[in-house]
């Protein structure tokens, strides 16, 4: 399967040879789940998008088709298409399928293990090391990295980064890292992430990223939108290893979140890097159509205005019910409760039954394309999940 993983931002139009993604229609943006995801060895199929899951051990689900538009706000470029979803069989962790673009989806199998660890703290090879990085501003990196010879612009070869330590940081006590990626035209400087207005200012190494080329307009995949070796899956593993060897991290702690553009960089890895994340949070993004079978559990927390025309509810509702077949959750929900936290979270649901420290927690949150500040929830309370885990 191949994996779309290109992005744009809202009315943009015309990217890359792409269809602007103005708008979605759906029945649905009260954020429910739909009506049946089967957990793995459960008979039945449920409908993905463009296609069908069929849990092992099942009966025979009917694959759909779908049509794709180009790009959206921190979304997809590409053209226009239809194809028909093949069948998923799902293995203990789970998979879904997706429409490809003009073709057919091919089956893969998601296996488990992942979620980044948990437990005892360990420490990465940046303990004990001095480092003179000032907690009162972010200090820029540059790092070359190594990706697929297809990418030859030297701006996914060269790339930037930045990191700020809490005022506490002591070189021989692992902490938490948490990682952020921006939405499209953040430009050549730091921004006010969220992490950085949360409890993660005083608690955790910050990592902020910024998406590839001359203009930092959305981070990408390829001039398709159909590649499968992104070139930020290996910018990703770059800056982690340079942040865990410079800093004294937690390798057991690792957060990264994202809005809009990076929430779909974030999803990418919530998919792909479990084995190294132990927890994600992204607002107005989702999962892409075309994507590799996503492998491993890891904690989320998800979060989407309701009236985001530029992020597909669909693409949103994929990525979460791929984290709940994952995580080992039902699709009972109940309220999530966060306790004396100080932000809304009364659009948030936390789904039952997970495996123990891998909750799912999802927020259809009030307005379009909102990167969920106003109401405190990408920043104190993707915090409050990530640094409530065990």
């Amino acid at each position: 399967m191949s994996l779309r993983v290109s992005y744009s931002s809202v009315f943009l139009g015309v990217l890359g040879g792409g269809l602007a993604l103005g708008a979605c229609s759906s029945n649905s943006t009260d954020g429910s789940p739909p009506a049946v995801i089967p957990q793995a060895g459960a008979a039945g199929s449920v409908a993905g998008v463009g296609g069908s899951v069929v849990p092992s051990g099942g009966g025979g689900g009917n694959a759909g088709t779908a049509t794709v538009a180009g790009s959206s706000t921190g979304g997809m470029s590409g053209g226009t298409g239809s194809g028909t979803a093949g069948a998923t069989t799902a293995g203990s962790g789970g998979t879904t399928a997706g429409a490809t673009q003009g073709g057919s989806a091919g089956s893969g199998t998601s296996g488990g293990g992942g979620g980044g660890g948990g437990g005892s703290p360990k420490m990465s090879t940046g303990c004990n090391k001095d480092n003179a990085d000032d907690p009162n501003a972010w200090t820029k990196h540059t790092i070359t990295v190594t990706v697929d010879p297809m990418f030859t612009d030297p701006g996914f070869k060269t790339r930037t980064y930045w990191t700020k330590p809490p005022k506490t940081y002591d070189k021989s006590k692992p902490i938490p890292l948490t990682m952020w990626g921006q939405g499209c035209g953040q430009g050549g400087n730091p921004e006010n992430v969220p992490t950085n207005q949360s409890g993660a200012l005083d608690a955790a190494v910050q990592v902020q990223f910024l998406a590839p080329g001359n203009n930092h307009a959305c981070y990408s995949a390829g001039p398709d939108g159909d590649s499968a070796k992104s070139p930020e899956l290996p910018y990703f593993d770059a800056v982690l290893a340079e942040t865990e060897a410079n800093f004294c991290i937690d390798t057991t702690k690792v957060f990264m979140g994202g809005y809009s553009s990076g929430a779909w960089f974030t999803a990418l890895i919530s998919c792909n890097r479990t084995s190294v994340v132990r927890g994600v949070g992204f607002v107005a993004a989702g999962l892409q159509l075309n994507h590799d079978a996503c492998v491993g559990p890891v904690a989320a927390i998800i979060a989407r205005g309701v009236n985001d025309a530029g992020t597909p509810l669909a693409q949103t509702e994929a990525a979460r019910d791929s984290l709940i077949m994952r995580n080992g959750c039902t699709t009972t929900t109940m309220p999530w409760d966060p306790g004396e936290a100080m932000f809304d979270a009364s659009s948030c649901v936390a789904y039952q039954g997970c495996m123990p420290g891998y909750p799912v927690v999802y927020c259809p949150v009030p307005g379009a394309h909102t990167n969920g500040l106003d109401i405190g929830l990408s920043s104190k309370g993707f915090w409050h999940l990530w640094s409530t885990l065990p």
